[in-house]
């Protein structure tokens, strides 16, 4: 058990979160790499992707920690 303000999270449940983390970052990545091109030939030049990876990894992190908060690791 791993304590994380005043609060115990298990070994199973911290895996979880990292998975489901960095599957939501890496599903906001594919799905702009991919979108990008069509973006590009309806309204020009793209600016680069990785300019919004911050936004992306807080979105998946912030997702996960609600999750959490609503007991769906259980």
């Amino acid at each position: 058990m791993l304590r994380i303000f005043r609060h115990y999270l298990s070994a199973a449940a911290l895996g979880l979160f990292v998975l489901e983390s960095s599957v939501i970052v890496l599903a906001f990545y594919a799905a702009a790499n991919v979108f990008a091109p069509f973006h590009a030939i309806l309204n020009g030049p793209v600016e680069p992707i990785e300019r919004y990876l911050a936004v992306m990894l807080i979105t998946g992190i912030v997702s996960s920690v609600l999750m959490y908060s609503f007991g769906l690791y259980d």
